[in-house]
């Protein structure tokens, strides 16, 4: 293996490594911020607009829309960024990868934060639940090398060097 090849295999594993602490990162967040308010919840905490139907049921529709088009549009820009992906350098596309990849983790972390925000407010499951679907999007996209590999179009075995 060529010197030239190393240094771009060490490169690559840098960057894969740097795309999943990123996303441990947006994951790590809605998990600690999940746990606060349902640990707030079971200790007594009541939220501010706990029995206002009223409140409760704008809330929910507003949860719903920005839920579809926060993640729906993060979802959307991801799969633009990368279907315009015109480089066959490997490199490049991994760091066009990680832009794409933030995007759409950052759009499904907002609208999870937005709902557990909704959650200390009303003390409804329903937004609890919403903030959960949130966290499992998060766990489906996590940018395994299977799961950069088909996103890319490229082999699974370019990204393990």
């Amino acid at each position: 293996m060529s010197e030239k090849l190393k240094v771009m295999q060490t490169r690559i594993q840098k960057e894969l490594k740097s795309i999943r602490i990123v996303y441990l990162a947006l994951i790590i967040a809605i998990t600690t911020f999940l746990t606060f308010a349902i640990v707030l919840k079971y200790i007594g905490f009541t939220g501010t607009l706990e029995g206002d139907m009223i409140s409760f049921q704008v809330f929910q529709f507003t949860s719903f829309l920005i839920g579809i088009s926060s993640i729906g549009g993060g979802i959307y820009i991801f799969n633009k960024k990368i279907k315009a992906l015109n480089t066959e350098n490997l490199t490049e596309k991994i760091l066009k990868y990680r832009e794409a990849m933030i995007i759409r983790g950052a759009s499904i972390e907002g609208a999870s934060l937005f709902f557990i925000s909704a959650y200390f407010l009303f003390q409804h499951d329903f937004f609890i639940i919403a903030a959960l679907i949130g966290l499992g999007l998060l766990g489906f996209f996590f940018p395994t090398n299977s799961r950069i590999a088909k996103e890319l179009n490229i082999e699974e075995r370019e990204l393990k060097g």
